[in-house]
């Protein structure tokens, strides 16, 4: 007899009638959770996959020093995993004002050093 799970699968979180409240109120819809949980499990994939690649190459300028274990995500794929996009979508914010913000701070930043 295989052993049985103790957590509740996906499918019995989203049939909860206090998630299927919170996802009402929220203006969610389960394939959106569905949609969202599949774009996290590839995300971290392909973090996984960059994380085995940057530590075939431990040299990396920061990596010895700052003693890190994985590596920091760029810009890019802090935008693209998929939870800090719900957020950005609750909060109506665009990628693009992301980048304009952190493109004027570096402008800011590079005047304030400059002289």
């Amino acid at each position: 007899m295989p052993p049985t799970s103790l957590e509740p699968t996906l499918e019995e979180i989203l049939a909860d009638p206090i998630i299927q409240l919170v996802m009402r109120r929220d203006n969610v819809v389960a394939d959106d959770v569905r949609r969202v949980i599949y774009d996290a499990r590839e995300a971290h994939r392909r973090r996984d996959l960059l994380a085995e690649r940057r530590q075939a190459s431990p040299n990396r300028l920061g990596d010895h020093i700052m003693g890190t274990t994985r590596p920091e995500l760029t810009l890019e794929e802090m935008l693209a995993d998929p939870i800090v996009q719900l957020v950005m979508r609750r909060d109506n914010i665009l990628a693009d004002d992301v980048r304009r913000v952190i493109h004027e701070a570096r402008q800011a930043h590079r005047i304030e050093n400059c002289c």
